[in-house]
């Protein structure tokens, strides 16, 4: 089995938890394939860090039940224990609907819950939270329960008092700490390719140990034995794979799933790296450029002073295929306005300011 770590709202601790899971694992020797319901990229690139296997993403809205229920088991039956990190409150989805939630993740897959609740500031008032949540629903099955900010014996005692009487296992509670606090901007958490800070794997599996039952948690996260669901054939596609792919990824272009490289490797296409904002000029001989999303506007400067990387992309366009999304979109534009309200020259291949 597997579980997904979910929670009431953003912001509840789902990504500590799933971090403080996974050093554990990590520090234990035992393999941990970790996911997170998408669409996001930041959160995936902070359960990545840890080592391998990197995390995957399931996303219902840009690739599809099929292929989310494919991914998940191909990827988990391979190591010891998986674990799924939700998104956002558990019943949110696409707009004001459960399209692509957490909530249809679980049902999609068929697995329980491990619920992370903050509890600060709140005692009695926890029980018709969670039972909301709880029967909302009952296709889905919340395993056990993890409380967040619990910051004395008092308030853990008031809260074990709360749920004795009700058949809803308590899988641990976190106090408050600093050292395990993660760096956040202004889409969420800072991607790790963008400060030298690393996770203290160390303190993280310290603190789990400290403050979780582990071994019910480790039960819950044992992987399945054999898969589930089969794979849909590869489509067969007319490109040239003599030639390579040029991806930007550095620290401002780097919103992307790992499964675009992958998907490209299975092709048998070969790929290079190269870094717009270290100002190198696109590889010789590439078929194709493909520029993820990042944040340019927040280093539009050192962008607009990379002249050889955005001339090479305008050069480019003449012989070969550009893939832009999100920022990368935006650099193909004429400008950028940063956060300071500063304009800053881009490439100039499309008739636009961002």
């Amino acid at each position: 089995m597997s579980c997904i770590i979910s929670s009431p709202s953003s912001d509840s601790g789902k990504t500590t938890l799933a971090l403080l899971i996974s050093c554990w694992a990590f520090s234990k020797g035992l393999k941990i394939q970790t996911f997170k319901v998408g669409p996001d990229y930041l959160d995936q690139q902070q359960l990545s860090s840890i080592g391998h296997p990197i995390c995957r993403n399931l996303d219902i809205f840009l690739s599809g039940e099929d292929w989310v229920k494919t991914t998940f088991d191909k990827n988990a039956k391979k190591y010891d224990l998986s674990l799924i990190e939700g998104a956002m409150g558990l019943f949110d989805g696409l707009g004001s609907t459960q399209i692509s939630s957490t909530a249809h993740v679980a049902k999609l897959l068929k697995l329980p819950l491990i619920f992370i609740v903050n509890a600060k500031g709140t005692v009695a008032s926890l029980l018709p939270l969670v039972n909301g949540f709880r029967d909302f629903d009952q296709s889905i099955s919340i395993a056990g329960i993890i409380f967040n900010n619990v910051n004395s014996e008092r308030h853990k005692y008031l809260i074990k008092e709360v749920f004795k009487d009700h058949s809803i296992e308590i899988l641990g509670f976190l106090p408050s700490n600093k050292r395990i606090s993660l760096l956040k901007g202004n889409l969420g958490l800072i991607s790790p390719l963008e400060f030298n800070k690393k996770i203290d794997i160390n303190y993280f599996a310290f603190y789990a140990e400290k403050n979780l039952n582990l071994k019910k948690i480790k039960s819950l996260l044992s992987s399945r034995p054999k898969p589930t669901f089969v794979s849909n054939p590869q489509p067969n596609i007319n490109i040239n794979i003599e030639r390579p792919i040029a991806i930007a990824q550095d620290k401002v272009f780097h919103f992307q799933y790992p499964e675009t490289k992958d998907f490209l490797l299975d092709l048998g296409i070969p790929i290079l790296q190269w870094s717009i904002s270290k100002d190198e000029e696109i590889p010789e001989d590439v078929e194709a450029v493909i520029i993820p999303g990042g944040f340019p506007e927040k280093y539009a400067e050192e962008v607009s002073s990379s002249g050889k990387s955005l001339k090479s992309l305008k050069n480019f366009l003449k012989k070969g295929f550009i893939y832009a999304e999100c920022g990368g979109m935006m650099i193909l534009g004429d400008y950028i306005l940063d956060e300071n309200e500063k304009m800053h020259k881009m490439a100039g291949v499309l008739p636009f300011t961002s």
